[in-house]
């Protein structure tokens, strides 16, 4: 009876561990994602502040949306998966 729930346990363990892996893996994705948003950011308010070009600001601007957009279709597809 000890030898059946050893087996059972390790097979829980071994699929906490794959949990745990692919959590970690959308995280990395989720933070590269919000990273580039973020970046876009920075980089409309340098165009608009310090170089003046209020056309490519509103331009880089409209990035963020489109980065989060497309990271919340992917993160979708792979839970669907």
């Amino acid at each position: 009876m000890s030898l059946f729930e050893s087996s059972q346990s390790n097979a829980a363990s071994q699929q906490n561990q794959q949990s745990n892996q692919a959590q970690l893996e959308e995280a990395k994705g989720t933070d590269l994602f919000l990273f580039a948003s973020l970046a876009s950011i920075a980089f409309s308010m340098y165009e608009y502040y310090v170089k003046g070009d209020t056309e490519r600001a509103l331009f880089v601007g409209q990035w963020p949306q489109t980065i989060l957009a497309m990271a919340l279709y992917l993160r979708q597809r792979r839970q669907n998966n």
